[in-house]
């Protein structure tokens, strides 16, 4: 009877125990995932935040560099057919030698003149330039300059070649008047851009991927070739407006970055990997400590119980051995 008395408070003493192992470490485990993504998010923005800023600033840089070839006095002339000025190439030249982020500099006049640094042939004029959707939307806009992401075999002869696509950035040079008199445009490298939001491996966020989310709806890599996608990024994607997107998709982070004075944008999957990666130690840990407890409940359970029945036993043999003792006569 005392036998079944003692499993039975084993049992529910076990039962309480570990339910409450189990339930407690599985709130533990969803407070720590649930805060690591939160953490992830948050520094994740801080992060790519900071690099925009850089990026834009990277930019800026660059426009305010080439200034000088916008801004030469003469340019208008030179620009209009009138004259041909000789001193423009060399200057092109001078600035993509003294620049390793500029790969080319090109010069149209609305006239068709064309000035170029040294590393470029075969060009178009700007009639010809302004039949590509993108430039012959920029030059209709009126606005005063413009960065597109574009394949140069779409602007310089021949065409062909791998689809590989560059940054390039179109200044309109006016008169005084506002007319336009020709365009300042200039190559740099798309790596150069996208490596601005990329992390090193081991840190929280590291492992990331930037994409550019072209204008034109395709997605390319970090140089400047198409790439793919899911179709939860690509969707998310879809739904972006404004200056920032942060959204939680399959395996990771998404963040996109409008940029300045362009229809393209950034985008940078961050896995979670690598907070997975910690997530996995910690269940570990928590499964081998919550097997160390249970056993060690085990024993005291059983400690308990035969502390609860022993004495019962004890007590009850005694009473049955007072009943059969015989009674005096």
């Amino acid at each position: 009877m005392f036998q079944r008395l003692h499993l039975r408070i084993q049992a529910v003493l076990l039962t309480a125990v570990l339910l409450y192992i189990a339930l407690s470490s599985w709130v533990v485990y969803r407070t720590m995932e649930s805060r690591g993504t939160e953490s992830l998010q948050r520094m994740s923005v801080q992060y790519t935040g900071q690099q925009h800023q850089n990026a834009e600033l990277f930019k800026r840089w660059l426009e305010e560099t080439v200034q000088i070839v916008a801004s030469r006095e003469g340019i208008g002339e030179a620009l209009s057919g009138k004259r041909y000025d000789e001193s423009l190439l060399p200057l092109l030249d001078g600035l993509r030698a003294s620049n390793v982020d500029l790969s080319s500099l090109v010069l149209y006049g609305r006239q068709g003149a064309v000035y170029s640094s040294g590393n470029i042939t075969s060009i178009r004029n700007l009639d010809q330039l302004a039949d590509e959707p993108e430039i012959g939307r920029f030059l209709r806009s009126g606005e005063a300059a413009e960065w597109m992401v574009l394949d140069a075999s779409r602007l310089y002869y021949p065409y062909g070649g791998k689809a590989r696509k560059s940054l390039f950035h179109f200044t309109r040079i006016t008169d005084r008047n506002g007319s336009l008199l020709g365009v300042l445009q200039f190559e740099t490298s798309l790596p150069k851009l996208a490596g601005f939001f990329r992390s090193e491996p081991g840190t929280l966020y590291g492992g990331n991927k930037a994409y550019v989310a072209a204008a034109d709806g395709q997605w390319l890599d970090e140089n400047g070739l198409n790439a793919e996608v899911s179709e939860e990024t690509a969707a998310t994607a879809d739904r972006f407006s404004g200056e920032r997107l942060e959204a939680k998709i399959g395996g990771g982070i998404l963040l996109m970055y409008a940029l300045e004075h362009s229809a393209d944008r950034i985008a940078i999957v961050i896995p979670n990997d690598q907070m997975r990666g910690e997530l996995g130690k910690l269940g570990a840990i928590l499964i081998a400590v919550n097997v160390a407890m249970a056993l060690l409940f085990v024993l005291l359970a059983r400690r308990l119980s035969l502390s609860i029945t022993a004495p019962l036993t004890s007590l009850f043999g005694k009473m049955r051995e007072t009943m059969k003792e015989p009674s005096p006569k």
